[in-house]
């Protein structure tokens, strides 16, 4: 096997096992909302979300210090919601008075990494010259017009030969 192909097959892999979870996780995003909540005694309160089809960062500054019975230090939350109809389709920002956020759609990654896993599909798939169309087979150095391994029929090619007619 030659190095690019090898190279091909690890780019392949990783980018299919990275679509599959992003798709995965898209789908469950929509009926399920995982969130992660973080204060603290600043006043500063981040959330990190999963749902409706969206992966989110939000920063909230309640401008003065968080009493201790309401501090969340870390908090996950997995929420089930039967209406899953607020499908996040375009990525936003937020910037208010005390707040920041950035909402990033699952899909937006999801395209680019299936894309990558696709075209690297392809360029493992890619046979060599003096190879065998169907199954890959080194047909360099070979008399007869069939595959010795899968008895496909092959182009006959031009030979040029060593002894020239005079």
């Amino acid at each position: 096997m030659r190095q690019g192909q090898t190279i091909w097959r690890w780019v392949f892999w990783v980018f299919a096992t990275l679509s599959m979870l992003l798709a995965v996780v898209c789908t469950l995003s929509i009926f399920l909302m995982l969130s992660h909540r973080a204060a603290s005694q600043t006043g500063v309160f981040d959330q990190f979300f999963v749902g409706n089809g969206a992966i989110a960062l939000h920063r909230t500054n309640w401008g003065s210090p968080v009493p201790s019975e309401t501090s969340l230090n870390t908090r996950w939350d997995p929420v089930f919601r039967g209406k899953p109809w607020r499908f996040r389709w375009w990525p936003s920002i937020t910037r208010l008075p005390g707040r920041s956020g950035v909402t990033i759609p699952i899909w937006l990654p999801l395209l680019p990494c299936t894309a990558i896993a696709g075209i690297a599909w392809r360029a493992k798939r890619t046979r060599p010259p003096g190879s065998c169309p169907k199954c890959g087979y080194d047909l360099r150095n070979l008399r007869s017009d069939r595959c010795p391994e899968c008895g496909t029929l092959v182009p006959t090619r031009c030979e040029s030969s060593t002894s020239q007619p005079a």
